[in-house]
C-alpha cells in the first residue's frame, strides 16, 4: 500500500521560480540569481558537481550580508530550493545513501514548524511552491497516514500559489505533474495535467520558464502517443539551454520507449534496460 501511495505522490515537483508582488529590489536580485543558478545546473556533467555547487550557493545565500536582507519566507524558500536540488543530486549519486532521509526530512521539519508557528496566515506564493516540493520528496520517509495527508497538502499549497498568480509558470508545471500522477477520484487526471502544461508554455516569458514548460510538456505528449511533438519540444528546449543534461536524458528515455513521468517509480528497471 505504501508503495502505491508513493507512486502517486513522489517526485511531483522539480521546478520553481521566484517572484513576489512586494519583493524588495535586493530580494528580486537574489531570486533571479537563484532561478538562473538552478536552471544552469543541467549544464554540469555529473551530480557530484551539482551537489558541490548547491553547497557553494547555499553558503552565499545564508551569509550574513545576504540573509539579513531577505524576508524570512524568502530565505526559507531559497533554502527549500537548494535543499531540494542537492537532495536530488545525492539521490542520483546513490539512492541508498542512508543520510538522504535525515538531509531531506530536516528541511521538511523546518517547513512544518514555520507553518505551525504562523497558523492561519497567508504566505508568500514561493513558500507554498517550494514547501510543496520538499513535501513531495519527503513522502517516502513518512508513515503511510502522514504521507496520505501530506500528498493532499502539496496540492493545497500549489492551489494557494495559483490563487495569487494564475500565470505562475513553475507552479503550473508542478500542479500538472500532481494531476498526472494523482487518481481521478482525488482530483487528478491526465487531461487536467495536459491543460496545465499547455497553460505553462503559453504563460512563459523568460527562457528558463519556456525551457521547463517545453521540457515537461514534451513528456506529456510522448505519453499521449504524440512522439513527433515530443521530440520537437525537446529540440526547442535544447536550443534554449544547449548542452542540457536533462534534455539528453529525456531524449534517451523517449528513444527507448519510456517517458520521464514513469521513471521515478521504475528507476531501477529502466536504468537496467538502458544500461546506466
Amino acid at each position: 500500500m505504501k508503495k502505491i501511495v508513493l507512486s502517486l505522490w513522489l517526485f511531483f515537483a522539480g521546478i520553481f521560480c521566484f517572484a513576489k508582488a512586494d519583493l524588495t529590489d535586493f530580494e528580486s536580485k537574489i531570486m533571479t540569481e537563484i532561478t538562473d543558478f538552478r536552471w544552469r545546473l543541467a549544464l554540469l556533467d555529473d551530480f557530484e558537481k551539482v551537489a558541490a555547487a548547491c553547497d557553494e550557493f547555499s553558503s552565499y545565500v545564508n551569509s550574513p550580508e545576504i540573509s539579513a536582507n531577505l524576508d524570512e519566507e524568502i530565505l526559507l524558500s531559497a533554502n527549500n530550493i537548494l535543499t531540494w536540488e542537492k537532495y536530488n543530486a545525492l539521490y542520483e549519486i546513490n539512492p541508498k545513501n542512508k543520510e538522504l532521509e535525515q538531509f531531506l526530512t530536516s528541511q521538511y521539519k523546518k517547513i512544518r514548524a514555520y507553518f505551525k508557528a504562523h497558523k492561519n496566515e497567508e504566505h508568500n506564493k514561493w513558500l507554498y511552491v517550494t514547501a510543496g516540493d520538499i513535501l513531495s520528496s519527503s513522502l517516502q520517509y513518512l508513515p503511510l497516514s502522514t504521507a496520505m495527508n501530506e500528498g493532499l497538502t502539496i496540492k493545497k499549497y500549489y492551489d494557494k500559489a495559483l490563487e495569487n498568480d494564475p500565470d505562475f509558470v513553475f507552479c503550473l508545471i508542478n500542479i500538472a505533474q500532481w494531476y498526472f500522477h494523482a487518481p481521478v477520484i482525488s482530483g487528478g487526471g491526465k487531461g487536467k495535467a495536459m491543460k496545465a502544461f499547455l497553460a505553462a508554455e503559453k504563460a512563459a516569458k523568460s527562457d528558463a520558464e519556456l525551457y521547463y514548460a517545453k521540457l515537461f510538456l514534451s513528456q506529456a505528449f510522448f505519453e499521449d502517443g504524440k512522439k513527433e511533438k515530443a521530440e520537437k519540444l525537446l529540440s526547442e528546449a535544447e536550443k534554449l539551454l544547449p548542452g542540457s543534461r536533462t534534455v539528453k536524458f529525456y531524449r534517451l528515455l523517449n528513444e527507448n520507449g519510456y517517458y520521464y513521468f514513469e521513471y521515478p517509480e521504475h528507476r531501477a528497471r529502466i536504468n537496467a534496460k538502458l544500461g546506466i
